[in-house]
């Protein structure tokens, strides 16, 4: 443990800065982006305007604008991901631009990887009634996917199941190493929480300047372990995944038709409601077909 965090300190003074400055970059780049989204909305909403307000062209836009803005955020958020592993890892790119070149083909990819990746861990979300267990084990056994991507095991959730093979036979050493790195975590977290006393500040104020450090320690670990020489698809988790997804449609089908019942209950109600006020009204007019007085009126009305 000791040797690890000595590898680890080693890494991050001889890679820190590049890392700061590969995450400043990444950062300007994100608010010119947000920036050019905001105009693209001005734009859309001219168009708006002059195409006569129309609510079908109007939500269209919307529409466009809201996916077009995800896309552009995760892109660049994965951009940024991979740059700052090329900042860290052995092989990687030896500058700043050099490591968002390096990293620029590989992008797409990734975000797709990572959908992927949301989407099993989604599915097995119901097993996590069993004492958190699977969520446990999949944050351990996922820990170093991002670097398997990067080293070239890609395509679907190929760098997860390498990722997996690979700490299964040292899983307690992976997990107690990853214990003790969250520990020391919270024990910064909560120094500097002594020390400003604001727990906002904080958030981004460790994710920033503890970022290198905790990736090269991530690194490091990953480097101690032995390669996996072969790594299959775990296809009782990946029923799992899909039973698990039948599940939470089901759940959804099932909420909405309860939904669809009660909203037609409230509706029968309020016009059960309304019966006899107009049953009264309509009787009345039949046997009375002059004109009705207001005081008239407020008799039905009070009946």
């Amino acid at each position: 443990m000791e040797k690890l965090f000595k590898l680890a300190w080693k890494r991050f003074k001889e890679r820190f800065l590049r890392y700061y400055l590969v995450s400043l970059l990444g950062w300007g780049i994100l608010l010119v982006s947000i920036l050019g989204m905001v105009m693209l909305g001005g734009v859309f909403y001219v168009l708006f305007l002059l195409l006569g307000k129309s609510l079908i062209i109007g939500g269209s836009l919307v529409m466009v604008w809201v996916i077009s803005f995800l896309l552009l955020i995760g892109y660049i958020d994965g951009w940024v991901k991979l740059a700052n592993v090329s900042a860290i890892r052995d092989g990687g790119a030896n500058s700043v631009m050099g490591c968002f070149g390096e990293t620029k083909g590989i992008i797409i990819g990734f975000l797709v990887f990572e959908i992927l990746q949301a989407l099993f861990l989604t599915g097995i979300f119901y097993t996590n009634i069993l004492l958190l267990i699977p969520a446990i084990l999949w944050s351990v056994w996922g820990a170093f996917s991002i670097f398997a991507y990067v080293e070239g095991k890609r395509g679907g959730l190929t760098p997860l199941w390498y990722s997996r093979a690979r700490v299964k036979k040292s899983f307690m050493r992976v997990f107690i190493s990853l214990v003790v790195l969250f520990l020391a975590i919270l024990m910064v977290y909560f120094i500097l929480f002594r020390i400003s006393g604001k727990m906002a500040f904080l958030n981004g104020a460790i994710s920033f300047l503890l970022g290198p450090f905790i990736t090269a320690y991530v690194y490091e670990l990953y480097k101690s372990l032995p390669e996996a020489d072969e790594y299959k698809v775990p296809s009782v988790w990946v029923i799992l995944s899909i039973i698990g997804w039948i599940i939470i449609v089901l759940v959804f089908v099932v909420l909405g038709n309860a939904m669809k019942e009660k909203l037609l209950q409230e509706e029968m109600m309020l016009k059960r409601r309304r019966l006899p006020r107009y049953y009264i009204q309509k009787n009345f007019n039949r046997t009375h077909p002059q004109p009705l007085k207001p005081k008239t009126f407020r008799r039905i009305n009070r009946l």
